[in-house]
């Protein structure tokens, strides 16, 4: 896509003067900041209670298993009944349920403080998930298709930031009360609330399906008619694809993080900020310069093309102990070394997701794009659990150098197979979209 081709409509200039939308990204900072405030410290306060790590795992297990289950399900609820409602009675709900935490001892004495907290965290995960895609779904209609880049950007921007800033505040506010988290957790929920009823949101016409029989035959020809929707469109699977490729990649990269520098750098895995800050900067940084000054680049040789610098990158990673053998002054300069790498996956994870996102965006129409969010969100976290686990075998196996230098020819062969697919591919994707241009309800079935 040409610079010029949207030059008035985009940029963060356009952007912040658009109210409403201004309104929905405060309501998203506050929101995502309360459950960054929610997740760090029940961390503390699972440990605090019980003292076994194993009762974290299993409250982790309760935050993270809704997103597999019920994202398709909340996917189809969102078009069928609309996104500000949505938004606004799961943001209330989250808000009820982070105050009632502090008075659990008082509810059923009798009964495990653990396994109250677990219920409690299932119920405030699945009402996440009903929120996830009708915030995404809820963006489009809000912008013209100009501003997507900057509007996602911002977004990342936000994700990264609450992260840093849940992580460091809520340990602090725990050292006053145990519980003081929840409190301000609470607030910034009912902030959130307030602004999104305060927020207008256009609605479209909601998803009336022709499908009958059984709720759940109704729902599983709906979720299998969002997987056909996605696979017929070209840019949307290759978007589909880079997204649930980085994610992964990035995840597993995390995962294997903290034995890299323990075993590779020699530094302490309680030294996380040597890397979660320049990583933070890095995906920051990222996320402004598309935001701002490639908002009209081509998206698909964008994501192509960071697809295979992250390949590099990630093998680079994979070779350091070789070279910290051989050059003396990279041994003695370790943190440097990991901040520099660091730096540079965060600013490839922004340049991956958000281009992804807003191709994701641009290729859905309104009707069905709370489903097509629900889907990818449960095909990302499902496919993401068991690779994973099998990069911390292969890391105990092999040595987590040798699993990171894999991981980067791997992404980096995979980023010359979409390359080439797409070359061969040109002149299709080119009838493809102007086929699109001239014949977008064809093309779009409201299924």
């Amino acid at each position: 896509m040409e610079s010029g081709v949207y030059p008035v409509q985009s940029g963060f200039k356009y952007v912040l003067k658009q109210k409403y939308f201004v309104r929905l990204w405060g309501a998203q900072i506050s929101g995502q900041l309360a459950d960054k405030f929610f997740m760090f410290s029940l961390i503390i306060l699972a440990y605090y209670l019980s003292k076994a790590s194993l009762d974290v795992a299993i409250l982790f297990l309760a935050y993270n298993l809704p997103s597999i289950i019920l994202s398709p399900i909340a996917g189809v609820y969102v078009d069928r009944h609309g996104k500000k409602g949505v938004m606004v009675w799961t943001t209330f709900a989250r808000a009820a349920i982070l105050a009632l935490v502090p008075y659990t001892g008082y509810i059923l004495p009798e009964v495990s403080p653990i396994l109250k907290l677990f219920i409690i965290t299932l119920a405030y995960a699945c009402f996440g998930q009903f929120f996830a895609p009708a915030e995404s779904a809820a963006i489009p209609t809000m912008l013209p298709s100009s501003a997507f880049m900057t509007a996602n950007s911002m977004v990342v921007m936000t994700m990264f930031v609450t992260l840093v800033l849940g992580g460091v505040l809520a340990p602090i506010a725990t050292t006053v009360n145990i519980y003081l988290p929840y409190y301000i957790g609470t607030a910034l929920f009912l902030c959130a609330g307030l602004l999104l009823v305060l927020t207008r949101i256009p609605r479209a016409t909601l998803l009336q399906s022709s499908i009958t029989g059984s709720w759940w035959s109704r729902f599983a020809k709906e979720l299998g008619e969002s997987f056909t929707y996605i696979s017929k469109s070209t840019p949307l699977m290759f978007a589909f694809t880079q997204l649930s490729t980085a994610v992964l990649v990035i995840l597993m990269v995390f995962t294997l993080a903290p034995a890299y520098m323990h075993t590779v750098l020699s530094i302490a895995a309680t030294r996380s900020y040597v890397v979660l800050v320049p990583a933070t900067l890095g995906a920051l940084l990222s996320a402004f310069l598309l935001g701002q000054f490639f908002r009209h680049h081509e998206r698909g040789l964008m994501l192509v093309y960071t697809l295979m610098a992250s390949g590099v990158t990630i093998a680079a990673l994979g070779g350091v102990p070789l070279a910290l053998r051989h050059i003396t002054f990279l041994s003695r300069e370790a943190a440097p070394v990991a901040a520099f790498f660091s730096f540079l996956v965060g600013m490839e994870f922004g340049a991956l997701i958000v281009p992804a996102i807003t191709i994701l965006m641009e290729r859905t129409r309104d009707k069905i794009r709370g489903r097509i969010f629900g889907v990818i969100m449960m095909v990302i976290n499902g496919a993401a659990a068991i690779p994973i686990m099998f990069a911390g075998w292969m890391a105990d196996v092999v040595g987590v150098a040798n699993v990171m230098a894999a991981l980067g020819l791997l992404l980096f062969a995979l980023s010359l197979i979409f390359l080439i697919g797409r070359k061969i591919g040109k002149f299709q994707l080119i009838e493809y979209v102007e086929h699109f241009i001239e014949y977008p309800d064809e093309l779009q079935d409201d299924l």
